[in-house]
């Protein structure tokens, strides 16, 4: 056993143990065709003449490696428009989730600019979930920067009332995963817009934010009986985001 694989073995042996099923599947799965470096497994990933599944395996596995080296070809494979989309999407995932600073620009540019509405709701999840992995940096200016950069072109895609519902959702719900506190004026001003999915994403915001400034737009929304497909009412979501508001509070 190499010891790259070796170390792929270690995922396994890290994972929490409802993954671990999966991750020896991935790993099963791409020494199949035969990886002895991380070479190798970017190799798999970009490889468009293998099967959506395996490429899709070797995306997984780069996410639970979690170096940053990977994250150039996981964004040429999430910009290049003949990819499929279901590829480009778990590639985005996968970005989100390794947190690396140079991506911001990017999905930012995937999130405002695709012609895909799929690949501008992945961008800007993916997007959410950067920022969460960056909080974690012990470095603050760095840290800093970046918060406010993601924040900034988060709530820029919450006030676009040119995009779908579905991804300024998006950004309402990734800006949640962020905890950004100085979006609350924007999510608050969101509660009143005639989306559905946007007022009940941005309660949800509001709710993880966790900011008192939110209560009285909140109470008024309770009432809101529209239903967001796959969830449920404005109204219920709202009510929910007041109680953890109080509690926190």
């Amino acid at each position: 056993m190499s010891r790259f694989v070796a170390k792929l073995q270690k995922v396994v042996e890290e994972a929490h143990s409802e993954l671990r099923d999966c991750a020896q599947q991935c790993i099963d799965t791409v020494q199949a065709i035969g990886i002895n470096s991380f070479g190798d497994l970017l190799g798999i990933a970009e490889n468009k003449s293998l099967s959506l599944e395996i490429r899709q395996s070797a995306c997984w596995l780069l996410l639970r490696l979690g170096e940053h080296r990977a994250t150039s070809a996981l964004l040429e494979i999430a910009t290049d428009i003949h990819e499929e989309i279901e590829m480009r999407r778990y590639a985005l995932y996968s970005v989100g989730q390794i947190g690396s600073r140079q991506a911001i620009k990017p999905l930012a540019t995937l999130m405002n600019e695709d012609p895909s509405e799929e690949i501008r709701a992945s961008a800007t999840n993916a997007l959410g979930w950067l920022s969460v992995k960056l909080s974690l940096s012990s470095r603050f200016l760095y840290r800093l920067l970046s918060h406010r950069k993601i924040a900034e072109v988060l709530i820029e895609k919450l006030n676009d009332t040119t995009e779908t519902p579905n991804v300024r959702g998006e950004a309402a719900e990734a800006l949640a995963n962020g905890c950004f506190t100085e979006t609350v004026p924007s999510l608050i001003n969101a509660l009143g817009d005639p989306s559905a999915e946007v007022r009940f994403w941005s309660a949800f915001a509001l709710g993880q934010v966790g900011s008192p400034a939110a209560i009285p737009a909140l109470e008024r929304l309770a009432a809101d009986e529209a239903i967001v497909p796959g969830w449920w009412s404005v109204g219920k979501e709202a009510n929910d985001a007041l109680v953890t508001i109080k509690n926190i509070c």
